[in-house]
C-alpha cells in the first residue's frame, strides 16, 4: 500500500476514546414506520420530482402524499444486495439502514396503473422486481469531518478526545457501525471507493461521501447498498486489504453493536441461511456468500472483542437503551 494511501487513512479512521452518549434523531425511526404501511393499500398516483439516485430510479408519490424511491436494476444480484443489507443491518441492531420494500411491478396491479405508462417510458420492464425506501426530504451530503482529516500526526489522548462535541462523537460512533457493516457485507461503495480512488485523485477525501447522507439532527443514512455480498464478495481478492485497514482503524462501537455481533457470529451456517433464505420475489444467499458472511461475522467479531483491546475501546449506547 502506498504512503498516500496510509498517511490517508490516518485522516479517517482514528481510535478515540468517547464519553458521550450517543443521539439519535427521529428522522430513521419514523422510515421504519412508514416503509411497514407499503401495503396491498398503497397506490401510486404520479411520478415524483425528488431525486433518487441512478437514471433509470423514479420518485413515487402514494395518494396519501408520501414519496418513495424506486430503485430500478435488471440484475436481480443488486436488489438481493439492498436487501440483505437491510437484514444485516436489523439483526446487528444498526439503525442507519433505510428499510427496503420488494415490489414486483405488474402493469395492470393496482399499486402501479396510474403510473406505469411514465415508468415504461423510463426503460422499465413489466414484471421486474424493484426495492422501494420512503424518500427523506432535506438530507445533506456527508463530508469527510476535519477533525479526521486534519489529525495525520497529532496524539489521540484524552485531552484531544474532551476537544470533541457531543455532535462529534455521535458521528464517530455511527461511523464505525458503517465501517464494520461495509466490512461484514464487502460493500465497496461507499468509503473504500474513496481509498481506493486515492491512487489516482489525491482529492478523494475531500468529496462528499459515496452513499451517505445525514438529517438535520445528526442521523446518518447508508444509502444504495446493492453492492453488498454478492458482487462486491467477488471483489474481496482486489479490495481486502483496504477493508482489513479500515476496519482496524476503528474501535468505538455501540454496546448494542457489539452485542448483537457477537451473537452473530457464534451462530451456525446453518442459521445463517434461514436468516437470509429470501423471499417470493428475493433469491436466498448462495452457499458461498452465507460461508463468506459467516468469516467475515467472525473476524469483525475478533476485531471488535480481542483487537480493540490494545487501543482501549469505548463501547456507548442511545439513551434510550440501557
Amino acid at each position: 500500500m502506498s504512503k498516500t494511501i496510509r498517511s490517508s487513512l490516518c485522516l479517517l479512521f482514528i481510535v478515540i476514546s468517547i464519553f458521550n452518549l450517543i443521539h439519535w434523531g427521529i428522522s430513521l425511526n419514523r422510515n421504519r414506520v412508514k416503509i411497514k404501511q407499503l401495503n396491498k393499500d398503497t397506490v401510486f398516483v404520479r411520478i415524483g420530482n425528488e431525486y433518487c439516485g441512478r437514471l433509470k430510479n423514479r420518485a413515487l408519490e402514494t395518494r396519501e402524499g408520501d414519496i418513495y424511491c424506486a430503485r430500478y436494476r435488471e440484475n436481480i444480484e443488486f436488489i438481493r444486495g439492498e436487501y440483505y443489507t437491510t437484514v444485516l443491518s436489523s439483526i446487528l441492531g444498526i439503525r442507519n439502514t433505510p428499510d427496503v420494500y420488494i415490489e414486483q411491478v405488474k402493469p395492470d396491479a393496482e399499486l402501479w396503473l396510474r403510473v406505469w405508462k411514465n415508468l415504461e417510458a423510463a426503460g422499465w420492464r413489466p414484471l421486474a422486481v424493484v426495492s422501494i425506501t420512503l424518500f427523506i426530504p432535506d438530507l445533506q451530503t456527508v463530508e469527510f469531518p476535519p477533525y479526521l482529516k486534519d489529525c495525520i500526526n497529532c496524539k489521540l489522548d484524552k485531552e484531544y478526545n474532551e476537544e470533541l462535541t457531543p455532535e462529534e462523537s455521535n458521528f464517530l460512533t455511527q461511523w464505525s457501525d458503517m465501517i464494520l457493516l461495509d466490512y461484514v457485507t464487502g460493500d465497496v461503495d461507499r468509503v473504500i471507493g474513496h481509498v481506493h480512488n486515492l491512487k489516482w485523485d489525491d482529492r478523494s477525501f475531500n468529496r462528499p461521501v459515496h452513499n451517505l447522507m445525514k438529517d438535520q439532527e445528526g442521523s446518518l443514512y447508508f444509502f444504495d447498498n446493492e453492492s453488498a455480498f454478492g458482487h462486491s464478495y467477488r471483489l474481496l481478492a482486489r479490495y481486502q486489504t483496504l477493508h482489513d485497514v479500515t476496519l482496524k482503524r476503528v474501535c468505538v462501537f455501540s454496546r448494542r453493536t457489539k452485542k448483537k455481533l457477537t451473537e452473530l457470529a457464534e451462530k451456525s451456517v446453518d442459521v445463517l441461511k434461514e436468516n437470509f433464505r429470501g423471499t417470493e420475489l428475493v433469491p436466498p444467499l448462495p452457499e458461498k456468500d452465507i460461508l463468506t458472511l459467516k468469516t467475515r461475522l467472525l473476524e469483525a467479531d475478533t476485531h471488535v472483542r480481542l483487537g480493540c483491546s490494545y487501543n482501549t475501546p469505548y463501547f456507548l449506547y442511545p439513551t434510550s437503551e440501557s
